[in-house]
């Protein structure tokens, strides 16, 4: 649901300019070499993007020593899976000087989403992640993205936490 709706008030939204239809990749073709969930065609360049559903973190523990968020806050994970393939695969198309990133709500209830598909506004309430702002420093950990309801503050976590530099929203 996520997915749909971030895609669909995105590319109506006024101030991003797409010029085709979204192209939503299937399961199979992320496997075979694609790493996005959707390629959105724009102007001068295109749009891709990783949709990710984070957790919902009451506590701090997860934060561990000198965390600096407030909870609630959202953790977004990586996939360890063979020493991250898809993270990888992003890496390279950024790398190509693509438009990539991991898109992830900054809520977690339908009423919210609802709300907020309504006024056209799931982009602008969603946390956009370069995939070279969340590179994993090693292979072996749990790594991922906290950050928070605001999409001012995140830190990359894995053994070395690290705060993420830079925006992370629409704007």
């Amino acid at each position: 649901s996520f997915a749909f709706a971030f895609t669909d008030n995105l590319v109506r939204d006024r101030k991003f300019m797409s010029y085709g239809a979204p192209r939503f990749l299937s399961t199979y073709a992320e496997g075979k070499g694609e790493h996005f969930d959707v390629e959105l065609p724009g102007h001068p360049v295109a749009f891709f993007f990783q949709f990710k559903i984070p957790e919902v973190m009451q506590r701090k523990r997860w934060l561990k020593a000198g965390g600096r968020l407030d909870v609630p806050f959202y953790r977004m994970n990586l996939r360890q899976d063979k020493f991250f393939p898809q993270h990888h695969g992003l890496l390279a198309c950024e790398t190509a000087g693509k438009n990539v990133y991991y898109a992830c709500p900054r809520f977690h209830t339908n009423p919210e989403l609802d709300r907020l598909f309504s006024r056209g506004e799931i982009h602008h309430h969603s946390a956009w992640f370069r995939p070279s702002k969340v590179t994993p420093p090693e292979y072996v950990s749990p790594h991922g993205v906290a950050y928070d309801l605001t999409g001012q503050k995140a830190e990359v976590r894995s053994e070395t936490p690290r705060t993420y530099e830079g925006s992370f929203d629409f704007a």
